[in-house]
C-alpha cells in the first residue's frame, strides 16, 4: 500500500504526461551541450573578465548555438576569450560579430578555429596576448595584417602552422615574447624592437629551401631588428634555413642582450646547422648559457670538414659563456668539434654538462671520456659533467673540486660519483 501511495504521488506531478511508463522511471529532460552552456551563462549576473569554452564535435545547428553563447559572453564585457574546438574535428568558424568587440579584448586564444576577419576589420587596439593553435586562415598576408592591426600586442604564440610555401612578416612594436611553430617558408620582423624572448620551431623544410631567402644573409636580416632579445630557442629545421647561404663569422651586428641560446634537434654534422649555431654564439658577446639537443642524420655523420683543427676558429671569443649543456651526445666528429671549440674559447666557463645517449656501450663511453679529457680549456676552473642515464640530470650530482681516489680504472682526472652514472672531469 505504501508503494502504491508513493507511485500515485509521483504521477500527480506528471498529470499531463501521456506515457504509460511509471514516472519514477522517467529520465529528466536532457539539455544539449550548447544549450547547457548558454543556460549557465545566462544565469550569471555581473561583469565577466574571462571566458573559456570547449567545443566538442557538433553539427551545424550546435555550432551556431555556441556562437550565440559567445555573443552572450561578449555582451557581459569579456576581455579574455578562449575558444577550443575538439582535436580531430572540423575547425570552428569564429563569428564575425567577435571582431566588432574590438575595444574590450585584451587576450584571445583560439585552438582549431577558422580565423577570417571581415575586410572592414581595423584591429583590436587593446589586445596584449594572442595565442593561435591549429588555426585555419586564407594566407600569411591576412595573418600578418591581423597582427599589425593590434598595436599593443606583447605576447604572440603561433602553433601548428601549415603554410610551407608562404613568408610571414611581423610588425608589432610592443611585442616582448614571440613563439612560432609549424611549417612556413620564412619569417622576418619588420618592427619588433622590444622583443626579448623568441622561440622558432620549423617542422618541415622545402627541398628548394636554398631559394626561399629573399635577401642575402637571411640570418642578419632576421636578427637586425631584435637588438633587445635575451632568450632564443631554435627547434627543428630552422638552423638549416638560417644557415642556407653558408655565411660564416659573426653577424655584422652584436646581440648584446642575448643571454641564453637553446637549440633543439640540431644536426651538428650538417655544415649549415653547425655554422648557424656557432655564428649565433659568436654574435652574442654577453651570452651566458648554451643548451644543445643533438639530432643525427646518418648521411652527415663524419663529414671530412670536421677533421680540421679547432684552432682554425682562433678569432672566436665567448668571453661571458659560463654554462653549456649538450643532450643526446654520442661523440660524432661534429659533436666533438663543437665541444672542442666551446672549451677552447670560453675563458670563464664553469660547467660543461653532457647527457650521453643511453645506447652507448661501456667501451664507447670510456673512449668518449678520454676524448673529452684531451681538449684544451680556456677556463682553468671548467668542469665537464657527463651523465649516462636517459633523463638529463637524473640522479646526477656535481662533485666539488679537490682530490679523489681514482679506483674506477678511468683516466686520470675522471672521477665517478657514488651513483655510478655520472662522471666529473676536472681540469
Amino acid at each position: 500500500m505504501k508503494e502504491e501511495k508513493n507511485r500515485a504521488w509521483v504521477w500527480c506531478h506528471f498529470r499531463s504526461s501521456s506515457s504509460s511508463i511509471p514516472a519514477r522511471r522517467r529520465k529528466p529532460p536532457v539539455l544539449t551541450y550548447p544549450s547547457l552552456v548558454k543556460t549557465i551563462l545566462l544565469q550569471h549576473i555581473g561583469h565577466l573578465q574571462k571566458f573559456v569554452i570547449y567545443i566538442p564535435n557538433l553539427d551545424a545547428p550546435g555550432s551556431g548555438e555556441i556562437n550565440l553563447t559567445i555573443r552572450v559572453a561578449l555582451m557581459n564585457g569579456v576581455q579574455e576569450l578562449t575558444v577550443i574546438k575538439a582535436e580531430g574535428c572540423a575547425p570552428h568558424a569564429l563569428p564575425s560579430f567577435l571582431f566588432c568587440c574590438a575595444e574590450q579584448m585584451t587576450k584571445l586564444e583560439f585552438i582549431n578555429c577558422v580565423l577570417n576577419p571581415p575586410l572592414e576589420f581595423r584591429g583590436f587596439p587593446n589586445l596584449k596576448t594572442l595565442d593561435l593553435n591549429s588555426i585555419t586562415f586564407s594566407n600569411f598576408e591576412r595573418l600578418s595584417s591581423f597582427i599589425s592591426s593590434c598595436p599593443r600586442l606583447q605576447r604572440i604564440a603561433l602553433s601548428d602552422l601549415n603554410k610551407s610555401d608562404q613568408h610571414l612578416y611581423i610588425h608589432a612594436p610592443n611585442l616582448e615574447v614571440f613563439s612560432i611553430g609549424g611549417a612556413f617558408r620564412s619569417i622576418l620582423f619588420q618592427e619588433a624592437q622590444n622583443l626579448v624572448s623568441l622561440r622558432v620551431f620549423l617542422a618541415d623544410i622545402n627541398e628548394d629551401f636554398e631559394e626561399v631567402i629573399l635577401c642575402n644573409d637571411y640570418m642578419l636580416r632576421l636578427f637586425s631588428k631584435l637588438s633587445k632579445i635575451k632568450y632564443l630557442k631554435l627547434e627543428g629545421y630552422i638552423c638549416m634555413l638560417l644557415g642556407a647561404d653558408y655565411v660564416q663569422g659573426a653577424l655584422s651586428i652584436e646581440l648584446d642582450n642575448l643571454k641564453t641560446i637553446e637549440a633543439v634537434s640540431v644536426d651538428l654534422g650538417h655544415l649549415r646547422e653547425f655554422h648557424c649555431l656557432l655564428r649565433l654564439i659568436r654574435s652574442a658577446p654577453n651570452l651566458q648559457k648554451v643548451e644543445i639537443t643533438v639530432f643525427r642524420d646518418e648521411n652527415t655523420i663524419g663529414e671530412p670538414y670536421f677533421l680540421s683543427d679547432a684552432a682554425d676558429y682562433v678569432d672566436c671569443s665567448f668571453r661571458n659563456l659560463q654554462t653549456v649543456r649538450i643532450n643526446e651526445l654520442v661523440g660524432t666528429k661534429a659533436e666533438l668539434k663543437m665541444i672542442e671549440i666551446l672549451l677552447r674559447h670560453s675563458p670563464v666557463l664553469q660547467v660543461l654538462s653532457i647527457q650521453v645517449e643511453s645506447k652507448l656501450d661501456k667501451d664507447a663511453k670510456l673512449e668518449l671520456s678520454k676524448e673529452l679529457m684531451r681538449f684544451c680549456r680556456a677556463s682553468p676552473t671548467a668542469q665537464i659533467l657527463c651523465t649516462y642515464d636517459e633523463g638529463f640530470g637524473k640522479n646526477s650530482s656535481s662533485l666539488p673540486q679537490g682530490t679523489y681516489s681514482n679506483s674506477t680504472g678511468l683516466p686520470q682526472g675522471i672521477y665517478s660519483n657514488s651513483i655510478g652514472n655520472t662522471l666529473l672531469m676536472s681540469p
